[in-house]
């Protein structure tokens, strides 16, 4: 009883929802005026069947008796009604390119780094005065520095420690041989950037290299607000094989503008964070 009225109550929802995105425009156009007719008369016999004890069955029927006439009051369109499809279109490309950016790698760690420096910012309950300017005009930028690092670092060590986690972000795949140049076709791929190339692997090696090469990172830069390696080492017997400068259209360097955190230090004022170092992150 309890999962049925669920179900009424979304039916309902949806109903008044659908509407409802109707409502907000000043004039309904006859289309909009037949969708919320042809969508309110079916959502109300599908709750009569719900209440009624019906199944999903009957359910399924009355959906696509609604969807039909639904297609056939396409017929009713004009350019207002086009114009206004265009127009949620946009809006919900906007909010699709929001979302993403909100959880992209970039802004993770912009967040990490406003959230710890703004602590660390702070005057201390116990500190004087003095002691907290000398502070901030002596030690602020070596702080921002370290917790921009350690904020990167702790993003990609996301991706790299859980055991299988991996596989769902970050992989390396290796071809097949080239017996005759004697290299690999290998690409690698961070969330959804791919990266190619090849490897030269003499032929004596090349069966062993191909099951037991593994890889590490060697840098960090960003693409479209996500991290991408920017230096990715092959690692073939206890050693580093090879180091393959990555190349790929808009990977840049990590950069981190401090007035984007909208935190009060006079001595941070115009300073942008450059990550360009060399570091060793490797799968565990």
């Amino acid at each position: 009883m309890k999962k049925m009225k669920f179900t009424i109550l979304l039916l309902l929802l949806f109903v008044f929802g659908f509407n409802n995105s109707f409502a907000q425009k000043q004039t309904k156009t006859a289309y909009e005026k037949k969708v919320s007719e042809i969508t309110t008369k079916y959502f109300k016999k599908i709750v009569q069947v719900k209440l009624a004890g019906g199944g999903e069955r009957d359910v399924m029927v009355l959906k696509n008796k609604m969807e039909m006439e639904l297609m056939m009051a396409k017929k009713l369109k004009t350019k207002v009604d086009f114009q206004r499809e265009e127009q949620e279109r946009i809006e919900e490309e906007k909010l699709e390119k929001q979302e993403k950016y909100e959880n992209s790698d970039f802004r993770i760690i912009l967040k990490g780094v406003k959230s710890s420096f703004a602590t660390w910012n702070q005057k201390g309950e116990f500190e004087k005065k003095e002691d907290y300017y000398k502070r901030l005009k002596n030690k602020s930028k070596e702080k921002f520095d370290e917790i921009c690092i350690n904020e990167i670092a702790n993003k990609i060590y996301v991706y790299l420690e859980p055991p299988g986690f991996i596989d769902q972000f970050i992989g390396m795949k290796i071809g097949t041989y080239n017996s005759e140049k004697e290299l690999f076709p290998i690409s690698f791929r961070v969330n959804e950037h791919i990266w190619k190339t090849t490897v030269n692997v003499p032929i004596d090696k090349a069966k062993n290299f191909k099951q037991s090469c593994d890889f590490s990172f060697n840098g960090l830069g960003i693409i479209n607000n996500e991290l991408f390696p920017t230096v990715i080492s092959l690692e073939y017997e206890g050693k580093i094989y090879k180091k393959l400068p990555v190349s790929l259209k808009r990977l840049t360097n990590i950069k981190i503008p401090f007035d984007k955190l909208d935190i009060d230090n006079e001595f941070l004022k115009g300073y942008v964070f450059t990550f360009d170092k060399e570091l060793y992150l490797k799968r565990r």
